[in-house]
């Protein structure tokens, strides 16, 4: 038992002090101590973990020096739980040496729903409690999102090895991660790897990482090439902050364009209960690939997005450099851009267009059987042009038009 404070039941434990004073003496040098069918109950009301091990098997043995002693503990079956959220224990081995000063952990296997893991490492104080570990393991997220981050949408397996240091409550956790597929917030993710560090206390942390992965899809779009870099985060298990220094994409596949060269800068924003909030102050675009045409020097600015169970929306000030878009120029252009999984809205813009400029407001539908409207004024338009894009014939007018359209 451990209470809120962090004091153990235990902490009363200790060898005889020298001078006390004794009339029998006892030699302990050659017992060996073996435990069969037993069980341990915990309850460490500090960090909010509770369970029971059982079929316990304990064999222990003094060494030669007499200071320390070298024991094997193993269970075939038992129950954790963290913040009332259990899983099951198949099973755990651990080979240790330990004493009054602390313990050499040799082996140390785990078996459960959670994770298989294996660790080494060290145990320096007792009464202030450090630790050093090495862990490798292959964790199952969706137990950890269980148990750990509930609502974070994730699936799949990955590897981890980390070097595991802390004291008392505190802890530092330097991490590798790789998994050939996964699935976070909706989003399916493969060839996923990572490298970072995570410190915290109690249900606090703070995450530092670089992420990259071959590709991930999304039920609307396709990326590949992904590299975020300068990750940071800081969650206290109802909410998680996070900004990046900047992500890349190679290409990306949407709504049947293709864009290359993704990069966004300065992205920040929170998830709470699964739903995701950002910003950046500027995303850029090389080149979008359409049916139609192309569009080149794209950049988006003052962007902010929101992703819910599949479903984003998002705002930003857009600028087109040029393009050629059936058949006929287009750009420099700019305008309000509104963007989520029914449309994509243009308002406000100005472009240059067939020779001539344009300005007004347009939204494209994306869903069968959708409206698209477009309202503007326009002059100096190339008729040529314009009649081009509207027929495969040659055009039968030459000069220019001045006006305003609204269609739908």
């Amino acid at each position: 038992d451990v209470d809120e404070q962090g004091r153990s039941n235990l902490r009363g434990l200790h060898q005889a002090p020298p001078q006390a004073p004794s009339r029998l003496g006892f030699d302990f040098s050659s017992l060996i101590v073996a435990l069969k069918g037993g069980e341990a109950h915990i309850n460490d009301q500090s960090r909010k973990i509770e369970g029971k091990l059982g079929n316990l098997e304990i064999n222990a043995h003094p060494l030669p020096e007499g200071e320390t002693v070298s024991g094997r503990l193993t269970t075939r079956g038992g129950r954790l739980s963290y913040e009332g959220r259990e899983f099951s224990l198949e099973g755990l081995d651990l080979l240790v040496t330990g004493g009054q000063a602390g313990a050499q952990i040799d082996q140390f296997t785990l078996r459960s729903p959670v994770m298989q893991a294996s660790a080494s490492g060290h145990i320096d104080d007792w009464k202030a409690l450090r630790y050093n570990f090495d862990l490798h393991s292959q964790v199952s997220l969706e137990e950890i999102e269980r148990i750990l981050e509930p609502q974070a949408g994730l699936r799949g397996k990955a590897t981890v090895d980390a070097k595991i240091e802390g004291k008392e409550k505190a802890y530092k956790i330097n991490v590798k991660l790789n998994s050939d597929d996964l699935t976070a917030s909706g989003a399916r993710i493969k060839g996923v790897s990572g490298a970072g560090q995570v410190e915290g206390e109690g249900s606090r942390y703070k995450v530092a990482a670089d992420l990259s992965s071959n590709e991930i899809a999304t039920p609307g779009a396709q990326i590949g090439g992904v590299k975020v870099e300068g990750i940071k985060a800081e969650g206290d298990g109802a909410r998680i902050g996070f900004e990046t220094r900047r992500a890349y994409a190679r290409t990306a596949i949407a709504q049947g364009a293709r864009l290359i060269n993704l990069s966004a800068a300065a992205i920040s924003g929170e998830s709470t209960r699964g739903r995701i909030r950002a910003s950046a102050t500027q995303a850029t675009v090389d080149k979008i690939e359409l049916a139609q045409g192309r569009i080149s020097g794209i950049s988006l600015t003052t962007i902010d997005a929101e992703l819910e169970r599949g479903r984003y929306r998002a705002t930003g000030r857009l600028a087109v450099k040029d393009g050629v878009v059936s058949g006929a120029p287009v750009g420099p252009l700019d305008g309000d851009l509104v963007a989520d999984n029914q449309s994509v809205s243009l308002n406000k813009f100005k472009a240059s267009l067939f020779g001539g400029n344009a300005s007004g407001d347009v939204a494209v539908n994306l869903e069968r059987g959708g409206d698209s409207r477009l309202k503007a004024t326009f002059d100096n338009l190339n008729t040529v042009g314009v009649l081009a894009v509207a027929s495969t014939d040659r055009a039968p007018l030459a000069g220019s038009l001045d006006g305003a359209a609204e269609l739908s």
